[in-house]
This record gives C-alpha cells, sequence and structure tokens, in this order.
C-alpha cells in the first residue's frame, strides 16, 4: 500500500533553479568563465560542492578542495540575495490532497536548511514528515543514500513510496534506492527524463492523475515485493 510520496525541493517544489543558475553565473563570471544552464540542470540534486567541482573541471580551473568551498559559500551568499522562489503552481495543493488522503510526505534534496527557510515559510515546512538535506548525506544523488533515509524517515518500505523528481540524478538516486518515481519536466523535457516511470509536466497534472499514479505505483511495488520473495 503506498504510505508517502517524497519530493525533491529545487525545480520540483519550488521555482528556485533560474535563481541557482544566476548565482552560479555569477560567480563563475569572477574567473572569465560562461556557465551553460543545462550543465547544472542534468546534475541537479546533487550536492552543491559535486555540482561545483563538475562545473570548475569543465571550465578547467585548478582550484583546490578550500578554494572551490569558498566559491560554494560564495554562490549560496548571492543566490540568498537574490532569490525570489517561490512554491510551484500546484504544490500546495498536491501537498494538501496527499496529507488528507493520510499519506506521509518527505523532502529529499542536495539543498541546505538555509536555502529552504529562504523560500519556505515555517507552516509549509511543518507539513513535512521528513526532510533530508546535502549536510544529512554521505553521498548525493545520484547515488541511493539520500532517497534510502528519506524513505526510513517516514517509517516505510521502498515500495510503498512514490518519488517525485526532476533531473536525471535524482530519477537514478531514486530508482536505485528501489522507488517508483514520477518526473516532472520543469528544468529539463521528457527525452531527458526517460528513466522515470511516468512523465508529468507539472504538479498539477500529478494531482489530476493522483489515483492512476497510485495505482501504477502499487503494482509496481508488489511486483517488486514478489522480486525480492522469489529471490528469497
Amino acid at each position: 500500500m503506498i504510505g508517502g510520496f517524497l519530493f525533491d525541493f529545487d525545480g520540483v517544489l519550488v521555482n528556485s533553479m533560474p535563481f541557482h543558475i544566476q548565482a552560479w553565473q555569477e560567480e563563475f563570471s569572477r574567473y572569465g568563465v560562461q556557465i551553460d544552464p543545462v550543465d547544472v540542470y542534468l546534475r541537479e540534486g546533487s550536492r552543491a560542492g559535486a555540482i561545483g567541482r563538475a562545473l570548475v573541471e569543465k571550465a578547467g580551473l585548478n582550484l583546490s578542495d578550500e578554494q572551490l568551498a569558498a566559491l560554494i559559500r560564495r554562490k549560496r551568499d548571492i543566490y540568498r540575495r537574490i532569490t525570489r522562489a517561490g512554491l510551484m503552481p500546484g504544490a500546495k495543493e498536491l501537498l494538501s490532497e496527499l496529507k488528507q488522503r493520510g499519506l506521509k510526505i518527505g523532502m529529499v534534496t542536495g539543498s541546505i536548511w538555509e536555502n529552504i527557510h529562504t523560500v519556505l515559510d515555517d507552516q509549509t515546512i511543518a507539513m513535512f514528515d521528513a526532510v533530508v538535506t546535502g549536510r544529512d548525506v554521505s553521498h548525493g544523488k545520484p547515488h541511493p543514500e539520500p532517497y534510502q533515509i528519506g524513505v526510513a524517515r517516514l517509517g516505510l518500505d521502498p515500495a510503498d513510496c512514490v518519488v517525485v523528481e526532476n533531473a536525471p540524478f535524482g530519477i537514478e538516486s531514486a530508482k536505485k534506492a528501489g522507488l517508483f518515481c514520477v518526473a516532472v519536466t520543469s528544468t529539463l523535457d521528457a527525452s531527458k527524463l526517460t528513466e522515470a516511470d511516468l512523465v508529468f509536466p507539472d504538479l498539477t497534472k500529478i494531482r489530476e492523475n493522483l489515483d492512476a499514479i497510485l495505482k501504477k505505483a502499487q503494482a509496481a511495488g508488489q511486483e517488486m515485493q514478489a522480486e525480492v520473495v522469489q529471490a528469497k
């Protein structure tokens, strides 16, 4: 029985990615480097340090770990200064619908609490039964650890959870953790999200198709549990 949903934060629950892109671009302009937004979108969901290191290496910059850490701190300061991010259309309604149905909800993000509090008010944060940030894990997405921790904090089995993601790294993390994954095309088109079980344009469409999603996720979970039993 599906008992919970786990959501990515940036680009899924909140429209923060344009401001993250702007912050990365502003910080890298110090080095005369132009950042292609797609390079961030494809890695979105992983921790800032991993994204920053990938961007540094692609740009051919020779930065030490200490210099990269300073770059990340400056980027975060820029983001919190410029962001005007808020909840995605349909987010509040979907979260409320899930709670009304008695489902648990969690957030699994590579972001940090400071960024979450910059965008969400306390009332919205209180809706979540569990939150996993980039500082709670040893390995960020696409490693399965973030979603494994999220499932554990909800007190559920992987077969009883649905993930909502928007990026390849997040989808890979969810699938490696044994979870049914629904993707939204908020930052990338569907051709980049093919590893998800279902793809929708936005959260409103997810809410409109919630019964069908739950039915498919339930069937997938039962199949996974049957495979585990057979393996024993």
